[in-house]
């Protein structure tokens, strides 16, 4: 890294340390308040409002990146300039300069729910006649979606534009009825073999705009009734397509 850059990126660590120490000796919940503050800024819902600490992130990211640039280990300097960004951008807020740009970083950066917390914080999905949306919820995690009110019930669900990353065995338990099933516009790397496993009635299965390279050799095998799955805007080869057309067969219909 520029040494020029580096000797910034001290300086602005050392001068943003000296900030929340003199916060912290001030008032110990000054850093909380802001920290709320800011995420009302922000135009978080109250449910991730009150989810909101910095304290403890913010304290250990100075103390870590101040650590790692005095003692020269430049093995973590490139988390240590993200780092930097985001007190950045927690300053800017809290200085009362809503950038919108700083804004929509920052809640992508700091949100960060299971469907458990985001239930158990108030947040409340869009519901329909017969499905659930959480969109843009920040949802990385489907912990606790067996346990929302009559999941058995529900026909069509869509986790759109959220931040999962990974689909571990039995994601949609208890969702037997479930028609359609949408988890486009998310950060899907790996999909459990099992991860459909119950979905028997699914017809429709959108994965699109991911980040798969590949798909679990036999997951066809749980859905039965599936006659389209949405595959368009992820990483796959044209070998990995051509073997998912072939498990797939004649009755799936896979889009690319």
């Amino acid at each position: 890294m520029n040494k020029n850059l580096i000797f910034v990126l001290v300086n602005f660590i050392t001068a943003t340390s000296s900030f929340f120490n003199n916060m912290c000796l001030r008032s110990p919940k000054s850093l909380e308040t802001l920290s709320k503050q800011a995420a009302v800024q922000a135009g978080a819902p109250q449910a991730e409002i009150e989810r909101v600490t910095f304290v403890p992130r913010a304290g250990a990211l100075i103390d870590q990146a101040k650590e790692n640039f005095l003692n020269d280990r430049h093995g973590s300097t490139q988390q240590d300039v993200q780092n930097v960004k985001l007190l950045n951008l927690i300053l800017t807020i809290w200085e009362n300069e809503p950038i919108q740009e700083n804004r929509d970083i920052l809640r992508e950066t700091i949100y960060d729910f299971s469907v458990r917390d985001y239930l158990g914080k108030g947040g409340q999905p869009q519901i329909g006649i017969d499905g659930i949306t959480f969109q843009q919820k920040y949802i990385s995690s489907l912990e606790g979606l067996a346990n929302f009110p009559n999941i058995e019930n529900v026909r069509s669900m869509s986790f759109w534009w959220n931040k999962l990353t990974e689909l571990g065995p039995d994601s949609f338990r208890g969702c037997n009825n479930l028609r359609f099933l949408n988890l486009s516009m998310n950060r899907l790397r790996n999909i459990d073999q099992y991860a459909f496993r119950g979905l028997v009635n699914l017809v429709t299965l959108d994965l699109s705009n991911n980040k798969l390279i590949r798909l679990p050799k036999g997951m066809f095998a749980n859905l039965p009734a599936l006659k389209r799955i949405i595959l368009s805007g992820n990483y796959f080869s044209g070998e990995e397509i051509r073997r998912i057309r072939q498990e797939a067969g004649a009755n799936i219909q896979v889009e690319v």
